[in-house]
């Protein structure tokens, strides 16, 4: 999977909770691949990863300076990995929300349409 595949199966998860979220430009996005709003009505930045080593410090600063470019209220890293320690106590102080691998996988899991409903 492409990161753009991982940013658009992230969108599709998330639409299904109920949020509203449009795709950013591939380049100069500054730090956020989605944008959009949490079905409680906050404007919400998302920085996502698809890596295959830990993000660390530099992915939460993206996310952190996508949240003031874009005035959101709030902002997320979503990742198929882990955080490092330095980045983890980052988004900890700075209050970015963080889907790691094992909250990734459980959304995702959450969201697939059952066989029953085909």
């Amino acid at each position: 999977m492409s990161g753009e595949d991982f940013e658009d199966a992230l969108k599709y998860t998330l639409q299904r909770k109920g949020w509203k979220l449009s795709t950013t430009k591939k380049t100069g996005d500054f730090g956020a691949d989605l944008i959009g709003h949490d079905p409680k009505g906050r404007k919400v930045v998302i920085q996502a990863k698809r890596w295959n080593s830990k993000v660390g410090v530099d992915g939460v600063n993206q996310v952190i300076a996508a949240k003031a470019y874009y005035r959101a209220d709030h902002a997320m890293l979503v990742t198929n990995q882990y955080l490092t320690n330095a980045a983890f106590e980052l988004a900890k102080r700075t209050g970015v929300e963080v889907w790691s691998r094992k909250r990734l996988n459980a959304e995702i899991e959450a969201n697939i349409p059952s066989k029953s409903n085909k």
